[in-house]
């Protein structure tokens, strides 16, 4: 879900759901769908990865961390967003993405 509210995007939790997923997919491709899903509802709410102030990562293992800041590299531009990581808070996900963005291209 994406909320705009006074200038500020809002992207809520972003599970890797996809007809493509598969339960034994790595946390890397689960990652990046996440991330890809967080661009996209940036981008149709009128924002971008470059304007990402803070991104929350759910995760069920704090040992995941090195690859997902790793993708988040690839994803977020030259300064990558502060990244909180919340272990064993992903509920029925690996990985949850979740961020907050400045409105505008």
């Amino acid at each position: 879900m994406v909320r705009y509210i006074n200038e500020v995007v809002y992207v809520s939790v972003m599970p890797p759901i996809s007809p493509l997923t598969r339960i034994d997919a790595s946390v890397e491709d689960k990652t990046t769908m996440v991330l890809e899903q967080v661009k996209r509802c940036l981008e149709e709410a009128g924002s971008s990865l470059e304007r990402v102030l803070a991104c929350s990562v759910h995760c069920t293992s704090a040992g995941v961390f090195p690859a997902v800041s790793a993708l988040c590299k690839q994803y977020f531009p030259a300064e990558v967003p502060e990244l909180f990581v919340v272990p064993g808070a992903a509920g029925s996900f690996d990985i949850e993405v979740e961020c907050v963005a400045l409105a505008g291209p």
